[in-house]
């Protein structure tokens, strides 16, 4: 099982990988940062390991459910980061929310009705909860899915448009890694992005 190194850009990005691990890292100042994903060795199918970061995002909540933005992450330095939404309690609401960053509130996900939001399912697309897709013990699914940026202190979050959140439990799941030195990605409070 040979490791091999396929370089990226003249900015020290590259990936690493073998059978069974693809690893994505930048070298910046002699200093590797990095992430793996496990399975599938960059040949598609992988598995993610399980995430960085879980947000729990009750909107039934006075922090959470209110029209406004609401930070889940809050980001210091340049980070790359995917992530993934996945309803635990059905969402109730006609009116509409998006995910993104505090600079594009659409950036991951453009306005979607509450309620096409399912529960035990992922939060896809602009329709809602398109596809079945349960987390799995030791990650999820590399698929469609996953959302992923390139963030310099930008945090993450969501819009509540027209009326307050009644219900509904989202899990926000963040892989990420450091870009610039001593980059940070932790949980938000549900404060304005």
């Amino acid at each position: 099982m040979a490791l091999k190194y396929v370089s990226i850009g003249s900015l020290g990005l590259f990936h690493i990988y073998d059978d069974t691990e693809f690893t994505y890292a930048i070298e910046t100042d002699g200093v590797i940062y990095g992430s793996s994903f496990i399975g599938g060795g960059g040949g598609g199918g992988g598995m993610l390991g399980p995430p960085n970061l879980t947000v729990v995002v009750d909107l039934s909540l006075a922090a959470w459910k209110t029209v406004a933005t609401h930070e889940v992450a809050t980001i210091t330095g340049a980070v790359g980061v995917t992530t993934a939404v996945r309803c635990t309690t059905g969402v109730e609401g006609i009116d509409n929310i998006r995910y993104g960053s505090a600079g594009n509130t659409a950036l991951f996900i453009g306005a979607t009705i509450r309620n096409t939001i399912s529960i035990n399912q992922f939060w896809l697309t602009t329709t809602g909860s398109t596809a079945r897709a349960p987390a799995l013990i030791m990650g999820i699914d590399a698929t469609s899915h996953l959302k992923s940026a390139t963030l310099e202190s930008e945090d993450i979050g969501y819009q509540l448009y027209t009326s307050d959140g009644t219900l509904g439990v989202l899990e926000f799941y963040f892989w990420w890694y450091a870009i610039s030195s001593g980059a940070t990605l932790v949980a938000g409070d549900g404060s304005a992005l």
